[in-house]
């Protein structure tokens, strides 16, 4: 499982369970990874790792000025393994901005080991202190744990997504039409369409970190490598005058 905090707006979480089923302890190694082909249109500032945690800082092309930090702090829970030294390593790809880390494990028949993972991030951009900013995001949630991160998590998508926004069931019975295709349709439609907007987009809450307004891939794209469509200006002037 995992998410991008709705709470933490630097914060983004991973969960994984792993339990041997077949009556025999188990080897395994799992590998927490910063892959860099997922940062195109950038070239690498700096990475590395610490004991706890790995780390890299990308710029956009022609932009040295500006640089984006992520870090990734990774946590295991449980009793019942012995682990080996984390090592570092390269793959899954050798591109310049790819850093990882990974353990290896012995696991009891029936043990379940819990990896997580907690990730930071920050640019320049918007955060005057960006390495800083994604460090103590990662280390904070870390800190907190998963259970919070979750729950805080959940608390504000139960607001955002309250029933009497999206439901179109009959009040009097809580169900749908019988038989009714098309309001189950349009009950799904208004669900997944504001939940796709409300995922992507930041909300007016004073913060100026969404005062760049929706690029020519509209929602969901990038093609503009994060800039912004040249004439956004004149379509939506209380934008640039930000």
């Amino acid at each position: 499982m995992a998410f991008i905090s709705a709470a933490r707006i630097n914060v983004a979480a991973i969960q994984l369970s792993v339990t041997p089923l077949n009556g025999t302890a188990e080897s395994i190694t799992i590998t927490d990874s910063l892959d860099g082909r997922s940062a195109v249109k950038s070239f690498l500032g700096q990475k590395g790792n610490d004991a706890s945690s790995i780390y890299v800082s990308n710029h956009p092309n022609g932009l040295q000025n500006v640089s984006a930090w992520t870090v990734s702090t990774a946590k295991f829970s449980s009793s019942n393994t012995k682990s080996i030294s984390p090592r570092s390593i390269v793959y899954p790809s050798d591109d310049t901005l790819t850093i990882g880390k990974e353990w290896e494990f012995e696991l009891k028949s029936g043990q379940p080991i819990t990896f997580h993972k907690f990730v930071g991030i920050a640019s320049t951009d918007k955060f005057s202190n960006a390495q800083l900013i994604a460090s103590q995001a990662s280390r904070n949630a870390t800190n907190d744990g998963w259970d919070v991160l979750l729950a805080e998590h959940t608390a504000i998508w139960n607001q955002r997504m309250e029933r009497k926004v999206v439901d179109y069931r009959n009040p009097a019975t809580g169900n749908l039409p019988i038989n009714d295709t098309l309001a189950e349709v349009d009950q799904i439609n208004a669900a997944v369409s504001r939940y796709m907007i409300l995922q992507t987009l930041l909300g007016e809450d004073g913060s100026n970190l969404n005062d760049n307004g929706i690029g020519v891939g509209e929602i969901t794209a990038d093609p503009y490598g994060g800039m912004t469509f040249w004439d956004m200006d004149m379509d939506f002037p209380r934008y640039s005058s930000d």
